[in-house]
């Protein structure tokens, strides 16, 4: 089980980021479960992927069935899609398009959108990575943490480390109150995908339990595989990383106020529901 794990991660880093790292031999049954793993988590193209660079790379510890369906697959499937970056055609959100469920924040969006702007140097890159923050923070509050997001999100970063001002994300992140949401995402980048803390200058904390709080979130996984959780949870790419049950309460440490007002929209939307 923790040999599956262990396999899974690097070669997840492997097919998204091309880092290094070795492949531990183990038992054809294994692998499958591995691949389980991976097509439950919508990452399979990437694990793929990983196997394929860990073989250039050296690491034998792949079985020849599993290396030769790795290249059969990638023959068939497109190169994975970068995020595209928008850049001088970005637009900052309009002042009736939502960031925030709670007025305070939105409003403080607004503003912060509005000043820079009107600022002699405007940095629209900087705009925009805020954008992608507020964004992956708000779907992580819905949907849950999961490992499609985490990759993107690091995309992200390394597309846009170095045309962003950092000093102004950490004024607006901390205006926001979004730092505690983005150290957890930025911990996952770099326990899993061996980020450097450098490349993620807006993190202020690091937690070293990360690797160990997904690896129990994916135990069952791990033990007794995926087909009966996709059933339970009507679709089988269900990811179950870190918090499973993606309420906005399972994150309400990260942001109280901005978690208890999504909380009472959500409700709001329901009642409004039944009314129709």
């Amino acid at each position: 089980m923790h040999i599956i794990y262990r396999n899974f991660v690097r070669l997840l880093a492997a097919g998204s980021f091309n880092s290094h790292g070795p492949v531990e031999s183990m038992s054809l049954f294994k692998w499958q479960r591995l691949m389980e793993v991976a097509r439950f988590h919508g990452v399979h193209e990437y694990v793929m992927q990983g196997i394929i660079r860990s073989q250039e790379q050296g690491y034998n510890g792949t079985p020849s069935t599993i290396i030769q369906l790795a290249k059969d697959e990638a023959e068939k499937s497109d190169h994975f899609a970068q995020p595209l970056l928008q850049g001088d055609n970005y637009h900052p959100a309009r002042n009736d398009e939502r960031r925030f469920s709670n007025f305070i924040y939105q409003h403080r969006y607004n503003k912060i959108v509005y000043n820079e702007i009107h600022s002699i140097d405007t940095s629209t890159t900087t705009l925009e990575l805020l954008d992608i923050c507020i964004s992956h923070v708000n779907k992580m509050y819905l949907e849950g943490l999961q490992l499609n997001d985490i990759i993107t999100f690091g995309a992200w970063l390394r597309q846009l480390g170095d045309k962003t001002d950092f000093v102004k994300i950490d004024q607006w992140i901390g205006s926001l109150h979004i730092g505690k949401a983005l150290d957890l995402l930025g911990s996952h980048l770099v326990a899993l995908f061996g980020f450097d803390k450098e490349e993620i200058p807006f993190m202020k904390r690091y937690d070293e339990q990360v690797f160990l709080t997904t690896f129990e979130a994916m135990k069952e996984e791990l033990m007794d595989g995926c087909e009966h959780l996709a059933a339970e949870k009507g679709r089988k790419t269900v990811s179950r990383v870190c918090h499973s049950n993606a309420l906005p309460l399972k994150y309400f440490k990260y942001n109280p106020t901005e978690a208890a007002s999504k909380v009472m929209a959500n409700i709001a939307r329901s009642l409004s529901n039944i009314d129709e």
